[in-house]
């Protein structure tokens, strides 16, 4: 199949051409330690192609982080990250489905950050003691 080697997690609804969805990357739970994933939306662009936007809400507002492009090629999906905050995506990813996690409501999304919160809450606390003294 040749895989990609990095870690990513992407959990998509599809209905009437219209994408919605996470995605979660090694990267985003270091940059972000209360999120584990990101949102997406996009549109089908084409019978095995897509394009979404990875988004969240910092500060109230809603932020545009990267396009992605999806290519989809039997099993295998492409991801290409095309612009925005890139550092978060790899340049090119190779996924495939997870058939034990098929269609279940716990996809397995953002996994490979457990114990990053509570690292964060262990170090506040140290700190908190520390300021105290």
């Amino acid at each position: 199949m040749n895989l990609s080697d990095e870690s990513m997690v992407v959990d998509l609804i599809v209905e009437e051409g219209v994408i919605d969805g996470t995605i979660s990357t090694m990267p985003i739970c270091g940059a972000t330690p209360f999120n584990e994933f990101f949102l997406v939306c996009g549109t089908i662009s084409g019978s095995k192609s897509a394009t979404i936007i990875v988004w969240n809400i910092f500060q109230a507002d809603k932020a545009d982080i990267a396009k992605l492009e999806l290519r989809r090629d039997g099993v295998i999906m492409t991801v290409v990250t095309k612009e925005g905050t890139t550092r978060l995506f790899p340049k090119e990813a190779r996924l495939a489905l997870d058939p034990t996690k098929q269609g279940s409501a716990e996809t397995g999304r953002g996994e490979f950050c457990e114990g990053n919160l509570e690292a964060l809450a262990r170090s506040l606390s140290e700190m908190a003691k520390e300021d105290a003294n």
